[in-house]
């Protein structure tokens, strides 16, 4: 099991680059964070470096909504240049959201105004196209759920809900990333039975706020 630590939500008090020499000294070895585009990526690939660390993951998306057919090509180019960004920073996983999160995860749109059947359809759609480019590059995509307590208006709010657009995708380089926090709040029960259920689909489990699971 490796742990890794989202510096996005730890150690706030400080710079985000000044965190980085912060998650070594607490003894882990994985880091990650939200949109890469909104930092220098030399910086961080010279920091993790300095710091022996390794990037867990980070968002593959941004503006571009998941779901909504008006935004997949813009979806797809933002995607390629996460992929380009990922093995520049040496990371093999990349978090996809049903709906766009911008600067500091912030939900840019939800949707509304589309219904659930061309949601349903066009995020399918979207996660067959770059789940192909990930199983060429030799990435992973981590589907998250997230619950409307946080974020309101996201689609995609229980685990349920995404393990079958991953069941329908089949692709061995689409997993869930079940985060322990979101789904309690949406399912009020035991999360545990859950995860349980959906252990096939699940690559990385994510818990209280900040620490990240992987295989």
């Amino acid at each position: 099991m490796k742990k890794s630590i989202c510096i996005e939500k730890l150690f706030v008090d400080l710079p985000f680059y000044d965190r980085f020499p912060m998650v070594r000294k607490t003894g882990f070895d994985y880091v990650e964070f939200g949109s890469w585009a909104q930092h220098d990526i030399k910086k961080i690939k010279s920091l993790l470096e300095e710091n022996r660390l390794q990037l867990g993951c980070f968002s593959g998306d941004k503006d571009y909504n998941l779901i909504d057919p008006a935004h997949c090509k813009e979806f797809l180019e933002y995607f390629k240049r996460s992929v380009e960004a990922a093995h520049f920073l040496d990371c093999k996983n990349l978090v996809i959201h049903s709906n766009a999160l911008g600067e500091e995860g912030r939900m840019c749109t939800d949707g509304n105004d589309l219904n659930d059947r061309t949601k349903i359809a066009c995020a399918t759609k979207n996660l067959l196209e770059i789940s192909k480019i990930a199983e060429a590059e030799g990435l992973y995509l981590q589907v998250e759920p997230v619950s409307t307590y946080a974020k309101p208006g996201y689609y995609m709010t229980t685990s349920d809900s995404a393990a079958d657009i991953i069941r329908v995708v089949g692709s061995p380089n689409v997993k869930l990333l079940y985060d322990i926090y979101h789904m309690q709040s949406i399912l009020h029960a035991d999360i545990f039975i859950n995860a349980k259920q959906l252990h096939f689909f699940i690559y990385s489990m994510q818990y209280f706020i900040d620490i990240i699971l992987h295989d």
